[in-house]
């Protein structure tokens, strides 16, 4: 069991080392890297998606595909629009969801 808290842990020092450069392909490209959105996503991965196993996959996987994503809106304008109106959803959402907590 011991060994087993021990892995589990370095599995999630070593999801919060990969992310720690604040990397967020979408958000940054649709609002920009500082502005109040990318923040709340920023810290909704940090606060939440980080802490939990399915979490940490779902973040990997993301950056796996989010710069091809990006390159597909940069040469499209009119997905980006759908984008924005889509990551405010869940931007608020995020926001919702942890209250005060590590928000801008």
């Amino acid at each position: 069991m011991a060994r087993g808290q021990v892995a589990h842990q370095r599995y999630w020092e070593e999801g919060v080392a990969a992310t720690a450069d604040r990397r967020c392909f979408v958000a940054t490209f649709v609002f920009g890297p500082d502005a109040s959105e990318t923040q709340v996503l920023r810290a909704y991965r940090d606060a939440v998606l980080l802490r939990q196993c399915w979490g940490r996959a779902l973040v990997a996987a993301y950056y796996r595909v989010a710069p091809m994503g990006c390159r597909i809106m940069a040469r499209s304008p009119g997905i980006v629009i759908g984008v924005r109106c889509v990551l405010r959803i869940v931007v608020a959402w995020c926001a919702k969801a942890m209250g005060d907590r590590g928000l801008p």
